[in-house]
């Protein structure tokens, strides 16, 4: 006989619940019988929690109207202790007339983006721990998606507002937006202090955060020269002076003195790292550029030792064009053996290939490196045979090249070559949009090889108009140089620059405009002295020994106008007149550095230590 084993119930069934709510109920009442007179009546129980429910909703009732206008919009990261009661309370409608906090909203739109990002993912990294934590972290969450809600379409307008400064305005409108966002931050901190809203911890901290972060911008404007903008007179006490006001705003808040001691020691030390760098003497004007070295820059490229550096064939250009500069200057020249043994090992290597481009003749030629043996290699035969044809077209470079090499080689006769000088002039349409100075220059080089030396000279009127035509300056005229063409593409004017930097992109266009004036002359009237500026800027370089080829072509270009300014006549060189306001704006970047030191330390400095639970009346 077998016995059946009682059965097990399945393990996902769940338990009768009622033995349990009943061993509830007994333990209830019994904890409740033993506290016996501990315990306060059920009426008078109540009326305490509502008195003390109505006084918190008249202390509410009694708020200042500028703390409830701050608690809409700042954000919970930022908002006092004594203002936690008011978040999410007031609407849209309370903050609206808030002109502070607007003003302040985009400076609270980035930081909010910021600690959004930070929150979720510290919110990830804790999502394995199912504990407090992550509950907490998600709460904090819900609070940031709370303000975002709240106050979504205002900080977009704004950080739309400070993208547009940044890609479409001077860096310094950027500056000028966010600096004073700060201000108005610091502003509503100052008054919640002082009325007891905030305490001088929670007041200092946000001031020490944000200029920190203000440090780092300083920090970019001393690297990039001012992320674009002009050098500015006392740019380089930008980080300083934000590092030691961040360190007092910390130490104020803390109040300890090894807060003070810390904070001291940290912005000492980047301060003196800062200056090590940056100081003209030991780092140079930018962030470890220094004026390229030219005795050894040249002394490199007259050693034939040197070749392999200067195998890039675009490299070529620049450095003849450097070559001629430094000639016309009055500097004795010796032949660059070692840039034109890397020429000529380039070039035959690339000639058994078959892979050489003859427009890297050019240079070649300029510098004398080719010989009557080299123009079987490069000759075009097609060019060769139909360049004195009726119908045939000249080309600028390629043509001017192959005329170049022919002449080595062959000569002319007086039709020939009347031909070909109406060849040239015909392509050179002084119409077109496409019209540039280089074109100019290698057809008056043609020209003269011709002998129509008549025609080039009278070139002169339409060469200076294109000089005058491709001439650009930065708004306040501190700096100057020549564009590739006189309009943009598709014919429009070319747009003037938002910032008072040039770039080294038109440094190959400047130098074939100075190249055309020691051809035909110097327009009347030209500024040539803000060139002069941008050219010593395009010498600073990382490595003075070993510079780009952009680097020694400026530097070549800056010593030839060098010598030719001081024989222009005085009136040709406009002198600027002062303005009565020139004074502040080149110190502009560091007085409003100082205004928001002072900002950030004002309204630490006015903060209580502690608040006494809910500010009163009389204080706010």
């Amino acid at each position: 006989m077998t016995t059946q084993s009682p059965q097990r119930p399945d393990r996902w069934q769940a338990p009768d619940a009622a033995p349990y709510e009943r061993e509830d109920d007994e333990l209830t009442q019994a904890v409740w019988q033993a506290l016996g007179d501990q315990h306060e009546e059920e009426a008078s129980f109540a009326a305490e929690v509502q008195a003390r429910i109505d006084a918190h909703q008249k202390e509410l009732r009694t708020t200042p109207a500028f703390a409830t206008r701050a608690a809409s919009f700042l954000p919970p990261f930022l908002l006092p202790k004594a203002l936690l009661p008011l978040a999410g309370s007031t609407g849209q409608k309370a903050g609206a007339s808030f002109w502070t906090g607007w003003l302040s909203l985009p400076v609270l739109a980035l930081a909010t983006f910021v600690f959004s990002g930070i929150a979720w993912v510290r919110f990830i990294a804790a999502s394995r721990n199912h504990g407090p934590q992550q509950s907490d972290l998600r709460s904090y969450q819900l609070e940031i998606a709370d303000w975002w809600r709240a106050n979504l379409v205002k900080a977009l307008v704004m950080i739309a507002a400070v993208l547009l400064l940044l890609f479409y305005a001077p860096i310094d409108a950027l500056v000028l937006g966010l600096g004073l966002s700060t201000l108005a931050l610091f502003g509503i901190l100052t008054r919640l202090g002082a009325s007891g809203f905030a305490t001088r911890r929670e007041v200092g901290t946000v001031a020490y955060q944000f200029l920190s972060f203000a440090v780092y911008i300083g920090w970019q404007f001393s690297v990039s020269r001012g992320l674009g903008a002009e050098v500015q007179v006392g740019h380089i006490w930008v980080m300083p002076i934000l590092a030691f006001a961040a360190a007092i705003c910390i130490g104020l808040a803390r109040g300890q003195r090894r807060t003070w001691i810390l904070a001291g020691v940290a912005a000492t030390a980047l301060t003196s790292l800062h200056l090590l760098i940056f100081t003209p003497v030991l780092g140079g004007p930018r962030f470890g550029e220094r004026p390229l070295e030219v005795e050894k820059v040249i002394a490199r490229l007259e050693d034939p030792q040197q070749g392999q550096r200067f195998q890039n064939p675009v490299d070529w250009g620049p450095y003849a064009n450097a070559y001629r500069m430094w000639e016309a200057s009055g500097r004795p020249m010796k032949p660059w053996l070692g840039l034109r043994a890397g020429m000529r090992s380039t070039m035959e290597a690339q000639v058994a290939r078959s892979e050489f481009n003859s427009l890297y003749a050019w240079p070649m030629l300029e510098l004398g490196e080719l010989t009557a043996e080299d123009v079987p290699k490069l000759r075009n035969p097609y060019k060769w045979e139909h360049q004195f044809d009726k119908k045939y077209f000249y080309h600028s470079r390629s043509d001017d090249i192959q005329l170049r090499l022919r002449a080595m080689v062959e000569s002319w006769t007086p039709q020939q070559a009347a031909h070909l000088a109406a060849n040239i002039q015909r392509r050179l349409d002084p119409q077109s949009q496409y019209r540039n100075l280089r074109d100019y220059r290698l057809a008056g080089q043609s020209l003269d090889l011709l002998g129509f030396s008549k025609a080039a000279d009278a070139l002169a009127p339409t060469v200076h108009q294109l000089l005058r035509d491709t001439y650009q300056t930065t708004p306040k005229g501190k700096q100057a140089c020549f564009q590739s063409y006189p309009t943009e593409e598709g014919g429009k004017p070319f747009r003037e620059p938002v910032t008072d930097r040039l770039t080294f992109v038109s440094m190959d266009s400047t130098a074939e405009a100075l190249l055309a004036m020691q051809r035909w002359g110097i327009p009347d009237g030209l500024a040539l002295l803000p060139v002069e500026r941008y050219l010593e800027e395009m010498t600073l370089v990382y490595d003075p020994q070993d510079p780009p080829d952009h680097a020694v072509l400026a530097a070549a270009c800056r010593d030839w106008l060098r010598a030719v300014l001081p024989q222009r006549p005085v009136d040709a060189e406009p002198v600027p007149t002062p303005h009565p306001w020139d004074w502040w704006l080149d110190r502009r970047l560091l007085l409003a550095t100082l205004l928001l030191a002072a900002g950030g330390i004002w309204s630490t400095s006015r903060a209580p230590r502690h608040t006494d639970g809910w500010p009163s009346e009389s204080r706010a």
